[in-house]
């Protein structure tokens, strides 16, 4: 059930991107991949927390401490719960091409060569 649930809005939210026109290959990359994936990353809390990861280990790449993550996790639930996801999203897309901008990297290609080297089993 869930993989229908999770496979409909995939699609969804895929078909609705258009970040490059070349960037087709590397939705469909994703979805099939996410579809067959059987490590148990099939529910919404696994895919956050599989996220968060990936967002830690990006900010310990940019040189932000343990302490600085923790000042912000602590930050953020102060606040309280967002309640739109699609905002923050929204609101994280525009932070991720902004950080790589900065960086000079290309995202969408970064993502592609991350994805083939995902699909080939060479990491």
């Amino acid at each position: 059930m869930i993989n229908r649930v999770l496979r409909s809005s995939l699609k969804a939210i895929l078909s609705t991107i258009e970040l490059v026109p070349a960037d087709k290959s590397l939705h469909h990359k994703i979805e099939s991949w996410v579809l067959g994936d059987t490590r148990g990353l099939d529910t919404y809390t696994a895919r956050a927390e599989k996220f968060f990861e990936e967002a830690c280990e990006l900010a310990h790449a940019a040189g932000l401490s343990k302490e600085d993550l923790l000042a912000q996790v602590s930050h953020e639930f102060e606040r309280g719960a967002p309640r739109v996801i699609s905002d923050k999203i929204g609101d994280t897309t525009i932070a991720l091409s902004v950080f790589s901008a900065a960086h000079g990297i290309d995202p969408i290609d970064t993502a592609s060569k991350q994805m083939d080297k995902i699909l080939s089993g060479s990491i």
